[in-house]
């Protein structure tokens, strides 16, 4: 479970009608506009899901045609990069293309397969509407769908340097994470995620 605010500033109690509320109210309007402006984001995540190399699809037996698989999809718990896991029996070869949601707009990502291995994505999916299948992988292998450890932003960051603040359980974990946040993708590498963390990502928007 996951929601982001921005900062906003409290106004005095509506019991204060003197005139020193009245002078507090447009001082702390000045500076919730200030606040606003400057897109400061709180992003909370509660009981996140550890990666699962089958949480978006259970294995999906390849055909030797391409397929579109938009059947039994489950979306990951919040934006994660997809991964794909392939089974290496006879060599199974070509692009596996994710279609879906990121940050509420249309998009994809190719992920090319390596027999035998995951490979991770970088693109925060929210939601995953389909899954194509290369006509490169046979009756003899597999592919698995599912998610990793990289958490995508709300809003989109034009710099590394905008998130500011990282806490998981309301440890301070900024220095660890510094050189995970990705701004092109404005995704942060957990690398490895623990099932039920609660993670707060404080940060600028553009």
């Amino acid at each position: 479970m996951q929601y982001t605010e921005n900062l906003t500033l409290k106004l005095p109690e509506e019991g204060d009608t003197s005139l020193v509320r009245t002078d507090m109210n447009y001082n702390w309007a000045i500076l919730d506009a200030i606040v606003i402006s400057s897109m400061m984001h709180r992003m909370m995540i509660q009981d996140i899901k550890a990666a699962s190399l089958t949480g978006i699809h259970a294995a999906i037996t390849g055909n030797g045609a391409t397929q579109d698989i938009a059947t039994e999809i489950s979306n990951p718990d919040e934006a994660r990069n997809p991964t794909i896991t392939t089974t290496n029996n006879a060599a199974p070869s070509g692009d596996v293309v994710i279609s879906g949601l990121v940050r509420g707009v249309a998009d994809t990502e190719t992920l090319t397969i390596i027999p035998g291995s995951t490979v991770k994505g970088n693109k925060p999916f929210d939601t995953v509407t389909n899954i194509r299948i290369p006509a490169g992988v046979s009756g003899a292998d597999t592919v698995s769908v599912g998610f990793g450890d990289k958490v995508g932003l709300v809003y989109e960051i034009s710099a590394i340097t905008k998130v500011y603040k990282v806490e998981i359980n309301s440890v301070d974990v900024t220095s660890t994470y510094a050189d995970k946040v990705n701004a092109t993708y404005s995704t942060i590498d957990f690398s490895t995620i623990s099932a039920y963390q609660d993670i707060k990502i404080f940060y600028r928007g553009d």
